[in-house]
């Protein structure tokens, strides 16, 4: 029993995206004992190239879960050339058009209606609107994944969860969409600037911290409303972030003490949006892999555009990482990147090198 888990790269230049593969269960035995999964498929190329990658290294056609953690374009885009294209048993995406009664409750302004919410999110989210219906035009039934669920019918020994967003939550930030709160500036707060100024000067690399926590507002309404997942693979912890910020992931994260998912130490996880330094920071990074130095023996994974440095990914959000004692890898140089355990081995796949500190600059 194993799993293996494929980054794709997206995009070209500096625009990324992600479009992430995976399949777990007997991966040397029969299709009927393995899961297939999907979870966003990048832009449109990127979706047939998920389509080619599935068909060539899973030998199949059939996927048991596509699922959209959230509605951008760099996510959403590719998914329609994976119904398309292959057998999809389950569509997973949040649809807020029908729980527009639900969001009126958060929208302060008093001129909007709630027919008029539902009209608004229909057409700001007409790529979302449309895959619901290519779904249901080929009979896939469509969910809404929120924190709490789980997916049935898995391999024994395998088992996902939803940890956020909650649905109050996911509704709080569609009236933020709604009213038109978007990320804060691009700079990190005064005070925070300050620290990085500060620590910058110092040796930045082993221990000392060089990232700062981002402001609260920093990320969207629409990536913090993405679905944050919890893996728990043959013993292996996996946790998929998409685009969420630090106010979202610690909504997942106390979820998940609440509830018993052992989301820290994972052996992977997805650095979210790009490595962008808005979505992450140290308060967060140490509730999560530990405080600097403390040696951690897990990967963070980021999906990059070839051309996205020095914002995605950050030098200071992948040193961060490292200096938890977890390794990085990255698609920006336009290759994919594979985390396995039991699968079959690819010809002209190579083992993941460690990565350096990386030279910071003022990103």
């Amino acid at each position: 029993m194993g799993y293996e888990i494929d980054f794709l790269p997206v995009g070209d230049k500096s625009k990324g995206g992600d479009a992430i593969a995976l399949r777990f269960g007997d991966l040397h035995g029969h299709r009927d004992n393995q899961f297939v999964m999907v979870v966003d498929g990048g832009y449109k190329k990127d979706g047939e190239e998920l389509v080619a990658h599935i068909k060539e290294f899973y030998k199949t056609d059939i996927v048991d879960l596509v699922l959209c953690t959230h509605p951008d374009n760099d996510h959403i885009s590719g998914l329609s050339v994976v119904l398309e294209e292959l057998k999809v048993t389950e569509l997973a995406l949040h649809q807020p058009w029908l729980n527009s009664d639900e969001i009126f409750n958060f929208v302060k302004d008093n001129r909007r209606t709630e027919t008029g919410i539902e009209k608004y999110l229909v057409k700001s989210l007409s790529q979302a609107q449309d895959l619901v219906e290519l779904a249901e035009s080929k009979d896939i039934p469509v969910w809404e994944p929120y924190a709490g669920q789980t997916l049935p019918n898995l391999p024994p020994g395998y088992a996902i969860t939803v940890l956020g967003p909650s649905e109050d939550y996911y509704n709080q930030l569609m009236s933020n969409f709604i009213e038109g709160s978007t990320q804060h500036d691009a700079a990190s707060s005064f005070i925070g600037n300050l620290f990085e100024k500060a620590f910058n000067i110092l040796d930045r690399f082993d221990i000392i911290e060089t990232l700062a926590d981002p402001d609260e507002d920093a990320t969207s309404p629409i990536n913090n409303s993405s679905a944050i997942l919890h893996l728990s693979l043959d013993g292996h912890n996996i946790v998929f972030t998409g685009d969420a910020g630090v106010p979202a992931l610690d909504k997942a994260f106390d979820f998940a003490v609440q509830n018993g998912n052992d989301y820290r130490m994972p052996k992977l996880a997805q650095i979210p949006h790009h490595g962008s330094k808005r979505n992450v920071g140290p308060t967060l990074l140490n509730r999560w892999f530990g405080e600097p130095g403390q040696g951690g023996e897990g990967w963070a994974y980021v999906s990059a555009p070839k051309e996205g440095a020095p914002k995605h990914p950050s030098a200071k959000v992948l040193n961060a990482f490292k200096r938890r004692g977890w390794e990085w890898a990255s698609t920006a140089d336009g290759q994919p990147i594979r985390k396995k355990k039991d699968a079959p081995k690819r010809e002209g796949w190579v083992k993941l090198g460690t990565p350096p500190y990386l030279e910071e600059e003022g990103d």
